[in-house]
């Protein structure tokens, strides 16, 4: 039996890194990276040139949490500015559609965020399970709770 952590790491850098982060094809891969940028500090630039054209759910997403996100016209680049881990709006319904993966990850790091928030499924992510992370983000003391009581989306 393993004992549980009784400390974290805190790795911080000392200087700024420069680099250009080209996410690869898969497009749950990008989203992570996506996300992971938002939730840091500073600006991240995505060089999206090998992505589809359809809209990012994470992306708009993140825009309505107060997230700036940068695209030039033709979408081969993107300026992700980091919000330090604290999203500037502290309410927001968000819909998703097609990316599970984007519902999920959102879903928990909006637990443990300072406000209140809604993640809707629509089409065919209109009930998507998610009584597993639920709870799991209740055993981190967490308060989602889904709307229907049935473990899927809508959560709250």
């Amino acid at each position: 039996m393993m004992e549980p952590m009784s400390h974290c790491i805190d790795i911080r850098l000392r200087e700024r890194i420069d680099v250009v982060v080209r996410p690869p094809d898969a497009r749950s891969i990008a989203n992570r990276a996506i996300l992971s940028a938002a939730l840091g500090e500073g600006p991240t630039l995505f060089d999206c040139s090998n992505q589809p054209r359809e809209p990012w759910e994470i992306v708009e997403a993140l825009k309505q949490l107060g997230v700036l996100i940068e695209t030039d016209g033709e979408r081969e680049q993107m300026i992700v500015h980091g919000c330090g881990g604290r999203f500037p709006n502290k309410s927001a319904e968000l819909v998703f559609r097609r990316c599970e993966v984007s519902a999920r990850f959102l879903t928990a790091v909006l637990a443990f965020s300072d406000g209140q928030y809604r993640i809707i499924g629509d089409g065919r992510l209109a009930h998507l399970p998610m009584d597993d992370l639920l709870f799991g983000l209740g055993q981190l003391g967490a308060e989602v709770v889904s709307e229907l009581g049935n473990g899927n989306l809508p959560v709250r």
